[in-house]
């Protein structure tokens, strides 16, 4: 018995040691940034997307992590289109779905094809969770990851997707982003 608490508290310990959780106001390591993942609906260049692919300084990211088999995340995929389409005009925002537990029961095409064709781009977080894990979450489903411009957790909501909270919170992460200044017109002959 005494050998097998030892053996889970191991596990336990590296486990946090290769995916520490991240919390609201800690920076993504460049390791976890470049951590890829397969896209498994949408379209993107190369089919794998990595967060370093938008660490440029000017980029918001909002990452939607979902279960195939939760009724609530999959009710949910209409608003989170609607998300999308809000901001599919501004390249400073970068949204994507993680899909946990693909098949069971739906395939991604299958839960991608629930919404509107082509959009969000959804990822297959694969058996063992990486993306979900490297968050601290309530350990259930849905949540919402936002990764500011400096690749700081800047919020996580363990709520369904309300479209005017969303909203909110991307419009306040793109209003912290630095504007560049010209002081050309300040200089006086």
């Amino acid at each position: 018995m005494r050998y097998m608490k030892a053996f889970y508290i191991t596990i336990i310990f590296f486990n946090t040691l290769l995916f520490p959780q991240y919390s609201v106001g800690d920076q993504i390591s460049t390791e976890h940034q470049e951590l890829a993942f397969d896209i498994c609906y949408g379209d993107y260049e190369n089919n794998q997307l990595s967060l370093s692919d938008f660490a440029n300084g000017n980029t918001v990211i909002w990452i939607n992590l979902a279960a195939s088999w939760w009724g609530p995340c999959y009710a949910s995929i209409q608003d989170g289109d609607n998300i999308v389409e809000h901001w599919e005009e501004d390249d400073r925002v970068v949204i994507f779905h993680s899909l946990d537990d693909i098949g069971q029961p739906y395939s991604c095409s299958m839960w991608g094809y629930q919404g509107t064709p082509d959009i969000p781009i959804i990822i297959d977080d694969g058996t063992s969770n990486i993306l979900y894990d490297l968050f601290d979450t309530d350990g259930g489903y849905p949540d919402n990851i936002f990764i500011d411009h400096n690749m700081n957790v800047y919020n996580i909501t363990e709520l369904e997707m309300d479209e005017t909270s969303i909203n909110s919170i991307i419009q306040s992460m793109l209003d912290e982003i630095p504007t560049q200044v010209s002081y050309v017109d300040d200089i006086q002959p």
